[in-house]
């Protein structure tokens, strides 16, 4: 767990009791503003430094005792209470208002549940596939760093640890046969990348820029990289390579406004789709097909929807878009194109409930893979579509 912005970490504490709040942590920014981090495993810094955001300040856990959950699940599963408070006063950990994800007193402000996705965002998950019997998929762990797991065809393997300080969820693509490039937020809102050669990974790679929110990226060859992100001023960010990484061009700012990571997805050369969530919480897109970019006010780039996290996207043939949205009361929703993206299904088939982002990935053509992090427990979770019909959720075990 990371702090949200810098400032003095002023009050490390442990509350027993049947409404204790456990390990918790309360960070002043100035002005009056302070954030809060409660039930916490441990704490991994002392009593009153000062903090830089993304830096790591302490571990989810389930210590003390809500004494409102937000989930069935939520005294015996690690978590995090997150609070936000306005108008506070220096020193004192428990002044000001609350502007809360859950129902507390003496405000009784819940606005993550009357405006969810202003106030949550499920990080993403990585899944890349480089052939018709392999899938990888990449998360953030409950400690901060990278975990990957791969299936074979017959059996998934263990979480394979990748040491690392991440803010938010991996993106992954397979640019060819046993090529893995992983991309992440660092937790200095650089972008870092990583990669498989068939043999080994790589060490982490700074590749700069200036990120609020996890990336996307996307491959049309076996060499070419696009990557998109939320940049700091909340447009849409797009870099890529065509030599696999060695050098890169510069960023290019898309426009729009959005308040989550990017999805991407391409059915070949010079053919682009960028899907965000905008600031008004529906799905945008904003398409390339090697010329100029359509932009976000194009016909057709509204797709609608309520979103509570960042798309996931992919495509299995020539023309064919599927992306796959949690929506705000936490379902996966599933909206796709057969032409190219100029219509659309609308979002159909809500199932399950996630706290994470969807994440996708196509092994063949009329296949697809879809994994999401459940609401509880919140393992990991997988289905299908087989080429004529979905196979059902399937629990793949616990979220490292």
């Amino acid at each position: 767990m990371v702090a949200a912005l810098g400032g003095n970490a002023f009050y490390t504490n442990f509350q027993p009791g049947p409404n204790g709040a456990g390990n918790y942590i309360v960070i002043d920014h100035g002005s009056g503003r302070f954030t809060r981090y409660l039930h916490l495993l441990s704490i991994a810094i002392s009593y009153g430094p000062i903090v830089s955001a993304g830096q790591l300040v302490g571990y989810e856990g389930n210590t003390g005792s809500p004494w409102l959950c937000p989930g069935p699940d939520c005294n015996s599963t690690p978590h995090l209470h997150f609070e936000t408070k306005i108008n506070a006063v220096s020193g004192d950990p428990s002044s000001g208002t609350a502007i809360n994800p859950y129902y507390e007193y003496p405000d009784y402000n819940d606005l993550w549940t009357t405006n969810p996705p202003s106030y949550q965002e499920g990080e993403s998950v990585g899944v890349a596939s480089w052939a018709s019997n392999r899938l990888d998929v990449f998360v953030r762990g409950n400690n901060g760093a990278m975990y990957h797991r791969w299936w074979d065809g017959s059996a998934w393997s263990g979480w394979e640890y990748h040491p690392g300080c991440l803010r938010g969820g991996p993106a992954a693509v397979s640019r060819m046969t046993n090529r893995i490039d992983v991309f992440v937020r660092g937790c200095g809102d650089h972008l870092h990348k990583k990669s498989w050669s068939g043999s080994s990974w790589s060490d982490w790679q700074d590749l700069g820029g200036c990120l609020r929110s996890e990336p996307a990226v996307t491959s049309w060859g076996s060499t070419r990289l696009d990557v998109f992100v939320r940049g700091c001023y909340d447009a849409l960010n797009w870099m890529y390579s065509d030599n696999s990484g060695s050098s890169w061009s510069s960023w290019q700012d898309l426009g729009g406004c959005v308040n989550a990571a990017p999805g991407a997805a391409t059915w070949g050369g010079n053919h682009l789709a960028a899907f965000v969530r905008g600031c008004s919480n529906g799905l945008h897109r904003n398409y390339w097909f090697g010329g100029a970019w359509s932009g976000f006010n194009a016909p057709g780039s509204s797709l609608s929807g309520c979103l509570g996290s960042g798309p996931g996207a992919d495509s299995w043939g020539v023309n064919r878009l599927d992306v796959f949205i949690r929506g705000c009361a936490d379902a996966a929703w599933h909206n796709y194109s057969s032409d190219g993206g100029v219509n659309f299904s609308g979002f159909i088939e809500p199932e399950g409930c996630f706290t994470s982002g969807i994440g996708v990935t196509s092994r063949l053509s009329n296949l697809l893979d879809v994994f999401g992090r459940g609401c509880g427990p919140r393992n990991l979770w997988q289905k299908s579509w087989n080429g004529s019909s979905w196979t059902a959720w399937t629990d793949s075990g616990p979220w490292p």
